[in-house]
């Protein structure tokens, strides 16, 4: 479903703030306008220019508590 307006005004304070990030960790640099919500309510998506990104490690957590995933790789 579409982000809510609610919802895409939570993020883009959290973007004017520098803390909005990627499921990885990486900063958001563009303010998000328009998006996708995933089904359980958890994971934004954005649309930028018309073309929706559903990589996983694009996503967005909606709860700005939600810690980012990052990645370990041991031998």
């Amino acid at each position: 479903m579409l982000a809510s307006p609610t919802q895409l005004q939570s993020l883009q304070e959290r973007q004017e703030r520098g803390t909005l990030a990627t499921k990885l960790g990486r900063t958001v640099s563009d303010r998000p306008t328009q998006g996708l919500v995933s089904s359980d309510g958890l994971w934004f998506y954005p649309i930028e220019r018309g073309i929706v990104s559903l990589l996983p490690d694009d996503a967005v957590p909606l709860l700005a508590e939600t810690q980012s995933t990052k990645v370990s790789l041991r031998r």
